[in-house]
């Protein structure tokens, strides 16, 4: 693992939260899908998943310990995840990580993949705020096979941490998947540069001007 030094500690601080800043923006995107609408009676369990997603955002905690309370009731089995949800989610807000992280722990067998999703955004952010590098990589990691859009930020991590050839190979792989996103080749020819790899920038130079040419 890369140690910082002392006088990086400012530019790691700002990139950390940047990165935080991604998570949570990403956090509130999710939306239902409709395989997710299995029955009716399921109904209200899928809108308690935005409700809560709502109320961490606004750091409303009596609202989430009251829907987790409404949540030890409930009769359908499938409102424990959602329990474990409102769980982990009020442990963040109070700053007690390992409680959350023992709840989101519960989930990591869940089969609905939008729903793992956010359990696994809550676990790599946790993780990043707590200084646990490796577990956050893991879950951007199990996140990138969810969406290869995840593995810019998990390109970015390994950047911050100086895994050059782990960072470059995460951003590589993204743009074979999205081969127009200007914005990653850009990121991708400075890390090059920055590398002192002229003829990777050049490359990734000529595949924006190739898609952009007005940039």
């Amino acid at each position: 693992r890369h140690h910082l030094n002392e006088a990086e500690q400012q530019q790691w601080h700002n990139e950390i939260e940047a990165l935080n800043e991604q998570y949570a923006t990403q956090f509130t995107r999710q939306s239902q899908s409709a395989h997710m609408q299995r029955s009716r009676d399921l109904a209200s369990l899928q809108g308690l998943q935005g409700k809560l997603q709502l109320y961490f955002q606004k750091k409303d905690r009596e609202a989430l310990v009251q829907l987790n309370k409404a949540l030890e009731k409930h009769a359908n089995p499938e409102a424990d995840k959602y329990l474990h949800l409102s769980t982990g989610l009020i442990a963040e807000l109070d700053k007690d990580f390992d409680q959350a992280s023992l709840a989101y722990q519960k989930l990591f067998d869940e089969q609905d993949e939008i729903f793992l999703e956010i359990v696994l955004q809550r676990v790599a952010a946790l993780s990043l705020a707590r200084n646990d590098y490796d577990n956050s990589l893991a879950g951007l990691e199990m996140l990138s096979r969810i969406s290869p859009a995840y593995l810019v930020q998990y390109g970015d991590l390994h950047r911050l941490l100086g895994h050059s050839q782990k960072a470059l190979t995460a951003y590589l792989d993204y743009l074979e998947m999205a081969p127009k996103d200007i914005a990653v080749m850009l990121k991708a020819a400075g890390y090059f540069s920055e590398l002192n790899i002229p003829d990777g920038a050049r490359e990734m130079y000529q595949h924006v001007l190739n898609h952009d040419p007005q940039n």
